[in-house]
Parts: C-alpha cells; sequence; structure tokens
C-alpha cells in the first residue's frame, strides 16, 4: 500500500466513525429524553 492509498483509507474510517458517534449521540439524546439516567 503507498502513502495515497493509506490516506484515503484513514478519511473513510474518520468519516465513518463521526457518522455513527453523531448517531449515538443522536439515540443517547432521545433516550434520555424518555428515560432519565
Amino acid at each position: 500500500m503507498n502513502i495515497e492509498q493509506v490516506a484515503a483509507a484513514g478519511n473513510l474510517l474518520l468519516v465513518f466513525w463521526m457518522k455513527t458517534r453523531a448517531a449515538q449521540g443522536r439515540i443517547f439524546q432521545q433516550d434520555s429524553e424518555y428515560h432519565v439516567v
């Protein structure tokens, strides 16, 4: 693998991670509205 491939893979992982974190944050926010932790 060359540097461009590594950078592209890292970029995809970062975007995917941010999307999953945002989704988890929304789910947690909805849960906390219904269930007081």
